[in-house]
């Protein structure tokens, strides 16, 4: 299984997320690259904060991996709900991957977590 992980983050769960994956026993390795993707890895990459994400690089990302086709199995979107509840953002999310992508039929799955607060506010906490 290969995994894409788009962080809405740009700091500091882009660190501490390899970390916590490896704590799990999480079974893949970090690669830089989706062409240096062969089997067991997963990519990490920032989504340069929620508007961004959700306006552009979730496109791009998405376009990239049909671009790359069996490369891999899963995205996964990690973001802040900000001033929306968690459902609330998460739907949004879906509603502007399916509106844009309504033609495709996407040959990878896609999970969504939503944060109730950002990650840098755990930590100041």
């Amino acid at each position: 299984m290969n995994f894409y992980f788009l962080l809405e983050d740009e700091k500091s769960f882009l660190k501490v997320l390899p970390s916590w994956l490896e704590h799990v026993n999480f079974d893949c390795h970090r690669v830089a690259d989706i062409k240096e993707v062969k089997e067991n890895n997963y990519i990490l990459q920032s989504g340069q904060g929620v508007t961004q994400l959700v306006t552009k690089v979730i496109f791009d990302t998405i376009d990239t991996i049909l671009l790359n086709p069996g490369k891999i199995d899963t995205l996964v979107i990690v973001l802040d709900a900000e001033d929306l509840e968690v459902e609330d953002r998460k739907k949004m999310v879906k509603k502007q991957i399916e509106q844009h992508y309504k033609k495709e039929k996407l040959n990878f799955a896609i999970e969504i977590f939503v944060c109730n607060k950002s990650y840098t506010s755990y930590i100041a906490a």
